[in-house]
């Protein structure tokens, strides 16, 4: 890709970053387009995925780029019932609109954006995903993730993990207020 910047990779000890340059994109007309594709694999950081593929159409807008995707990206997680820690894939669309810091002509920089949570093009006229990605991994991980649907978690009393086995703790007495409920049970399942 001609547009590519080059980034350290994660074995030269920086993060690995989605970006292109869209100077050229910035001189066409509205309506012009450019595909890129990324497939990445980041530093592990809390919140970023361990790696991402993204596919993106860049869609030149009257006031900047229109980038709409879809990500594939893997993070590392914490199982909500046995705190097992794994890997899971997520998929999702996203779409933003990015806005230039500096005119493309002029080189003058532009009055800052009136929503200060807008994605901007850089000076240089580099337009970074990273941070879009990261927003959208966290908004589409769900709060409850299980390691495997079948999970069995922990035991309340002595905290094994019920997935590798069970454990020698003695049943928990039943409620005595529940006695009745359990007898019409009972009487359910004989008869």
């Amino acid at each position: 890709m001609s547009g590519r910047r080059s980034v350290p990779r994660p074995w030269e000890g920086g993060l690995v970053e989605m970006q292109c340059n869209v100077a050229q994109l910035l001189k066409q007309p509205t309506g012009t387009t450019r595909t890129y594709r990324f497939d990445e694999r980041l530093e592990p950081v809390d919140g970023l995925p361990r790696r991402a593929v993204v596919s993106v159409l860049l869609t030149r807008t009257n006031r900047g780029i229109l980038a709409q995707g879809t990500a594939r990206v893997e993070v590392h997680c914490q199982c909500s019932r046995c705190l097992e820690e794994f890997d899971t894939q997520l998929e999702f669309d996203f779409e933003e609109e990015y806005l230039p810091t500096r005119d493309i002509a002029t080189g003058a920089f532009l009055p800052a954006p009136e929503d200060d949570s807008a994605f901007l093009i850089d000076e240089n006229h580099i337009l970074d995903f990273t941070e879009a990605v990261r927003q959208y991994t966290v908004i589409n991980t769900p709060i409850r993730v299980l390691c495997r649907p079948d999970c069995a978690g922990l035991c309340p009393t002595c905290g094994k993990n019920l997935n590798f086995g069970g454990c020698d703790c003695p049943p928990e007495p039943a409620d005595p207020r529940l006695a009745a409920l359990a007898s019409l049970l009972d009487r359910l399942s004989t008869a």
